[in-house]
């Protein structure tokens, strides 16, 4: 159903290169948008738009950096194609999927209900913020910031990790965040918080750095909250180390690390579960059954794991790491 731009739905000026947009009404929002074919949708100012369902852009849509995009309702929705918002306010109880990520300069506001990442991060430019997660309203899956630290602190656009000032130049940091369920780094016994930070400067802080790392109440994944500790790979999670001392954070889901001097890839984990022989796999690989050590009893046992590939990277897959470990007592 084709209309004509409604004052109510947007305010500002809006720029299409291409008249090829399709728009749904309803209660006020636009139920629906699609941007069809090479069509460019462009917000200019302080223009709104209001979408209660999809926004599929087979062309794109981008938009400056005061104008916003409100978006969600009580249903699921999806975001699909080439967009570039300005800030972004997600509404509603359904949750919204983001089938292949976004780049934005504007802040993310949640305000009710989950946004999920699926193949690829949410990316928070140099002047972004993620506001508002809090239990059952916020980001799984991927979110990643780069920041000029240099001898600076930042906390990545409110990503949940934070690093103090220091001596060293360590130049631009990049932080990439896992977040909810399958992100856990585990082994076939122990698993960690559903949480992940990667965090990768040009220059490792060599005079000593202190980092803070936070999350929300869905992603304790059972564990103690009163005896947790920090880990650490430093191999691009092939293996992982514990660091720092155990702490209580029961009452903030918050802990600290001082006096670091590489970064790499943290997580979180209890007394309970130590990550010693534990490995992280990346979020856009599924594997069946879920990845875990598969062990068997006699020598002429044989099973299969099948990996499937969710997309992402042109369709790619750049690297698959499968270990294996033998029980002397089995297998000579």
């Amino acid at each position: 159903m084709r209309q004509s731009i409604n004052r109510n739905i947007i305010r500002g000026t809006i720029l299409l290169s291409l008249l090829l947009i399709t728009m749904c009404w309803a209660h006020g929002y636009a139920q629906h948008l699609t941007i069809r074919n090479d069509a460019t949708m462009r917000l200019h100012g302080s223009a709104v738009m209001r979408i209660a369902g999809d926004l599929t852009a087979q062309g794109s849509y981008v938009s400056d950096q005061a104008s916003k995009t409100v978006i969600g309702g009580s249903n699921d929705a999806y975001i699909t194609g080439s967009i570039r918002p300005g800030a972004v306010s997600k509404f509603g109880s359904g949750t919204l999927y983001v089938k292949h990520g976004f780049s934005t300069d504007g802040f993310i506001t949640l305000n009710d209900g989950n946004i999920v990442t699926l193949t690829t991060p949410l990316t928070l430019g140099t002047t972004s913020r993620l506001i508002g997660e809090s239990q059952s309203q916020y980001v799984i899956g991927r979110a990643a910031a780069n920041r000029t630290v240099g001898t600076g602190s930042s906390d990545f656009g409110g990503l949940g990790c934070s690093i103090t000032s220091g001596a060293t130049d360590i130049g631009d940091t990049r932080l990439t965040r896992l977040s909810g369920p399958g992100t856990a780094v585990s082994d076939a016994t122990y698993a960690g918080i559903n949480r992940q930070w990667w965090l990768y400067p040009d220059t490792d802080p060599t005079g000593g750095r202190t980092l803070t790392f936070s999350w929300e109440l869905d992603d304790d994944n059972g564990k103690d909250l009163t005896k947790l500790q920090i880990w650490k790979s430093t191999d691009y999670g092939v293996s992982w180390s514990q660091v720092g001392a155990t702490q209580d954070a029961s009452a903030t889901r918050v802990v600290t690390l001082t006096g670091e001097t590489t970064l790499g890839r943290y997580t979180v984990s209890d007394i309970n579960n130590p990550l010693t022989n534990a490995s992280s796999f990346a979020t856009n690989l599924i594997c069946d059954p879920t990845p875990q050590l598969i062990t068997s009893t006699t020598p002429s046992a044989k099973q299969t794991v099948a990996v499937k590939y969710l997309g992402g990277a042109s369709g790619k897959v750049y690297g698959l790491s499968v270990r294996f470990r033998f029980d002397p007592t089995i297998v000579s």
